[in-house]
């Protein structure tokens, strides 16, 4: 299952961590008139509350392919939001509508995207447009002959893990896996592989990787 967009309203009033705003951790979708806002996958409500900064707000738990994400819909209506803690949501169900409650200056929705649990410093927090472009592929060229991978809680390193077996592109004239979200470190990505399942890999964007819609190797 990949994320479907939380409204369909497309005006982004402020990015993730743009520059001016570099504590805004998620991204403000803003319209005026009525505007229904939907869950962007399943998953079980974890939290649902009326807070000073978020105002009227759900969040949302997701298991995805062994990875977990929690999403947030802030600022909704005052009396839209009718799911309670534990329910059951299917993709596209309706969460609330756009509102203006809690620390807002206009009708937005505030909405944040983490991979992981939610904290309060948000240190897992991550762009969400960057889940809502559809599949994407990581495409590891065939002169590549080893490729390291690790489990989702180990940082990248350049010595080989002592518990994986690289892959191998060049056994394979190139090896192509689809991206289940981003890695917290720079240039690193969650994949899903047939032998080892859920891996993070390092695959800077260069002459030995590259990032398609499509993948380039069966």
């Amino acid at each position: 299952m990949s994320f479907i967009r939380p409204t369909k309203v497309t005006r982004i009033t402020s990015g993730f961590r743009v520059p001016e705003r570099r504590d805004h951790h998620g991204v403000d979708y803003a319209n005026p008139g009525t505007h229904e806002i939907y869950a962007i996958a399943d998953g079980v409500v974890s939290k649902s509350y009326v807070s000073t900064s978020y105002g009227e707000v759900i969040f949302i738990v997701h298991q995805i392919a062994g990875q977990t994400y929690e999403s947030v819909y802030a600022h909704l209506r005052t009396g839209s939001r009718k799911l309670t803690v534990g329910a059951k949501v299917k993709q596209g169900q309706l969460v609330g509508i756009m509102g203006n409650t809690g620390w807002s200056t206009g009708q937005h929705l505030h909405f944040e995207l983490h991979l992981g649990r939610w904290n309060v410093e948000k240190s897992n927090a991550v762009d969400p447009e960057d889940y809502f472009k559809g599949k994407q592929y990581i495409n590891l060229h065939g002169h590549m002959d080893e490729w390291n991978h690790y489990p989702e809680e180990v940082p990248p390193i350049k010595a080989k893990h002592a518990h994986s077996i690289p892959l191998k592109p060049s056994k394979f004239n190139g090896l192509s896996y689809e991206i289940l979200g981003k890695g917290k470190e720079k240039d690193t990505y969650i994949i899903r592989t047939g032998q080892f399942k859920v891996r993070k890999i390092y695959a800077p964007r260069d002459k030995d990787s590259s990032i398609t819609a499509t993948p380039l190797y069966k």
